[in-house]
């Protein structure tokens, strides 16, 4: 019992100190293009669409940076008939996820489908989010202060 607990504890001190990342690329710490060239691919640049494999599958790549030069959020878009992949190895890298949310939809043809939401969050508040919708998904990545930066802007359109 002493072991299963211990190692759980270790297992949490892990994930929490481990930062969120793509490919190497991690969010809230500063990388440069040839990092990013080394990761995605060579014509990659910061807030342009690089074409990479995750899990095998090819995604489209966006990466941000804030004012000091750190990831601020990368995003991944890919087709939806993939998903499965992705959410599979999003589970392998990141864990079981804090939340999980599923919806049916119709689209405005009248297509039926089950949206589905992924969300995994560190102690600093860095988040990452993987939505499926009929034809297309995304894994986003964001740092705590982009994150933070978000929420305090949907309170504020709240208003």
């Amino acid at each position: 019992m002493k072991f299963l607990l211990l190692a759980l504890l270790a297992s949490a001190a892990f994930s929490r100190a481990q930062a969120f990342d793509l490919k190497g690329v991690e969010v809230g710490k500063a990388a440069t293009r040839a990092q990013l060239q080394a990761a995605f691919g060579a014509r990659c640049e910061f807030g342009d669409a690089c074409l990479t494999e995750i899990a095998g599958v090819t995604v489209k790549v966006y990466t941000w940076k804030d004012k000091a030069g750190r990831v601020s959020s990368i995003s991944a878009s890919f087709d939806s008939i993939q998903f499965a992949t992705i959410e599979q190895a999003a589970r392998e890298k990141f864990g079981t996820p804090s939340e999980t949310q599923e919806q049916p939809m119709q689209n405005g043809f009248g297509a039926q489908f089950m949206a589905r939401g992924l969300w995994w969050s560190d102690a600093a508040g860095a988040q990452v989010r993987l939505l499926k919708s009929l034809t297309d998904s995304t894994l986003s990545i964001e740092s705590a202060a982009t994150a933070a930066a978000n929420a305090a802007r949907k309170t504020k359109s709240k208003m």
